[in-house]
């Protein structure tokens, strides 16, 4: 009989198995894959379960505010995480991924963590009432500033590794193939927002968007050699381990950390000096990756 992580694996749940963080492989990815098996069986849609992950995580970051609400909002993040989780795994199992899912899908993310950021600034003011809010809310935007260009990095790289290694492909960015945004207010804002989003990764990974046009030159539409697969897999990989810890299951467990010990503030700092001296050096280290991969593909 086949395990749950062999069926997850079979109906293509995974994006790549060696690539995930250790509570993604052992809690999010099983556990959304249960919710998408569910969800499969009611017909409801990917997007249908982004909105429910969206509600319960703004809903949940609301509750950290209050002392006795706290760890109920705690619970509440963690499920959305599982629903966050889930709805992609169901996309792949139904083969309905889309762009406009994948917009949806990183809209409810910062939407969630836009809602966590403001309840902890906000519970920090409850705490400090004689505290100025200028210190903490310039915290808020520094540390939401450097949050969004770390997670767009470590989402970016894991993205282009499932590609290269796993697809044995040159990944190619939504906006190569799809030059109009779509019609309606809704969709067009998303669109328009994803797009923003995609070409600041591609301005803070700029050697390795430069890898691929390389390789786009030299192999056009050829699927990659086992040969080069292997060599991305063996710079790569030990730094996609790396950028799983900047990812947002670390993120999760400092904030819990944080309103554990009633410093709610601490989580800002921690992304301030400690996220952002790890993602400055491994953004280092994989453009010495990149360097190494291009001189020897031209």
């Amino acid at each position: 009989m086949a395990t749950l992580r062999e069926t997850l694996i079979a109906n293509n749940a995974f994006k790549s198995v060696e690539s995930e963080g250790f509570l993604d492989l052992h809690f999010y990815r099983p556990g959304g894959g249960l919710i998408a098996f569910a969800a499969m069986r009611l017909r409801m849609t990917p997007n249908m379960l982004t909105m429910i992950s969206l509600v319960t995580g703004v809903a949940g970051a609301i509750l950290l505010y209050w002392d006795r609400w706290m760890w109920t909002g705690i619970g509440m993040l963690a499920a959305s995480g599982l629903l966050d989780a889930s709805d992609g795994q169901l996309a792949r199992m139904t083969k309905t991924s889309s762009v406009f899912g994948r917009v949806l899908d990183g809209f409810a993310d910062y939407a969630v963590f836009m809602a966590t950021y403001l309840a902890l600034a906000f519970k920090y003011l409850y705490l400090h009432p004689d505290a100025s809010p200028f210190p903490i809310f310039g915290l808020v935007v520094l540390a939401g500033v450097l949050h969004s260009m770390q997670s767009s990095l470590f989402d970016y790289y894991r993205n282009e590794y499932t590609d290269y290694v796993d697809r044995r492909k040159i990944p190619v960015s939504d906006f190569d193939e799809i030059a109009e945004p779509p019609q309606g207010f809704v969709q067009r804002f998303l669109w328009w927002c994803h797009r923003d989003y995609t070409n600041r990764q591609r301005k803070l990974a700029r050697s390795h968007v430069e890898l691929g046009e390389a390789l786009r030159c030299k192999f056009g539409k050829e699927k990659l050699s086992d040969n080069f697969a292997k060599n991305y897999r063996d710079l790569n990989l030990p730094l996609i381990w790396w950028w799983n810890l900047l990812g947002a299951n670390s993120r999760f467990l400092v904030t819990i950390a944080a309103l554990a010990v009633g410093r709610p503030e601490l989580y800002f700092l921690a992304e301030i000096t400690i996220y952002s001296a790890c993602a400055g050096a491994l953004h280092h280290y994989q453009a010495k990756a990149d360097q190494a991969l291009l001189a020897a593909t031209v």
